[in-house]
């Protein structure tokens, strides 16, 4: 992973693009620098579908996509979403799926863990990492487990842009 981006940063930049796309089930895979999305896309309108088609994104059957998302994207991708938010007092959305990758972000960050995956399946998620001592761990919870983290990250931001 790139040392300017936390996994908080770089999982609620990925959430973004899933989101814009109505991606709501997945697997996120790491490889690395980079990371691969094999997910459900979800209902769409003709021309996105036609957009899509246009952009060379891959989907097969049923709507399965599979994504992958460089440094470069991710980076691209933390910018435009940089821009697009508004005040930091402002309250987010905690069930939104940027902000849900965000909190696993921050608690992968916390326990100083590498991410190996992510499986995300209506409210419930699925994290597969490795510890700083070396050992894979897998954790199954909620959405809803990851609210009190949310929260507490953004009273943070709040007391460090007082505005």
């Amino acid at each position: 992973m790139n040392q300017n981006l936390t996994y908080d940063q770089t999982l609620r930049a990925i959430g973004q693009a899933l989101e814009a796309q109505k991606i709501n089930d997945f697997n996120l895979t790491s490889n690395g620098d980079s990371y691969l999305v094999r997910g459900q896309l979800g209902k769409i309108s003709a021309l996105q579908a036609f957009l899509r088609k246009w952009q060379g994104r891959q989907s097969g059957p049923g709507g399965l996509c599979r994504l992958n998302y460089t440094l470069q994207d991710i980076e691209r991708l933390e910018r435009e979403g940089r821009a697009r938010r508004r005040s930091p007092q402002r309250l987010p959305d905690f069930y939104s799926l940027p902000s849900i990758l965000r909190a696993i972000g921050a608690y992968l960050d916390m326990k100083g863990a590498h991410l190996l995956e992510v499986y995300k399946r209506d409210l419930i998620v699925m994290i597969l990492y490795q510890t700083n001592q070396g050992h894979p761990e897998v954790e199954e919870r909620t959405v809803n487990s990851f609210y009190n983290l949310s929260l507490q990250m953004c009273r943070r931001r709040q007391k460090r842009d007082p505005s």
